[in-house]
């Protein structure tokens, strides 16, 4: 789900808003992500924090180092006014086949045919923060908690049952 964004004024930190996901290279393939914390290398490609390249329509971004980088809502990326790339970025018709393979990066599973984006919109300057609903996951915890607690009850009493009929059935 979407988290909430928050603003950091940082040119390459993007936030997506829809349910698209960045495509990025890593030496086991192609994985997808949401985390938009994005740098330069040395050599001006555009990389995650792991250091995996992040792929444009075309292949790897490389930008020039140094120079005035927007990107657009739509994921374009312009250097100085100037078109260079489009974020590669792509959704999931089922994205319950998505698999983790890492701390935000995703692989496609069996029937996870990603399709280019047609709701996700970027936007520049703003980090996705997490959409974990603490009081939620909470309350769930505590419930399951209880539910544990009367288990365990259940089978020492059951226990006592069974204990109480062997030595009834031992006097007979």
């Amino acid at each position: 789900g979407q988290g909430p964004m928050r603003n950091t004024n940082r040119p390459l930190d993007i936030a997506l808003s829809g349910p698209g996901f960045l495509e990025v290279q890593t030496p086991a393939g192609a994985r997808y992500t949401r985390a938009g914390r994005l740098h330069q290398n040395q050599a001006g490609m555009l990389v995650t924090p792991e250091g995996h390249a992040v792929m444009g329509e075309d292949g790897p971004i490389q930008l020039p180092v140094g120079d005035d980088i927007v990107i657009t809502e739509r994921g374009e990326v312009l250097v100085d006014g100037e078109g260079r790339a489009r974020l590669a970025i792509v959704e999931f018709g089922n994205p319950d086949a998505l698999m983790r393979v890492g701390g935000t990066a995703f692989a496609a599973g069996d029937g996870a045919l990603p399709q280019a984006s047609a709701e996700t919109r970027v936007r520049q300057g703003y980090l996705e923060g997490s959409n974990v609903d603490m009081s939620q996951d909470m309350a769930s915890l505590i419930a399951v908690q209880r539910l544990y607690q009367l288990a365990q009850r259940m089978t020492l009493a059951q226990d006592e049952v069974l204990n109480q009929t062997v030595n009834e059935l031992a006097k007979i």
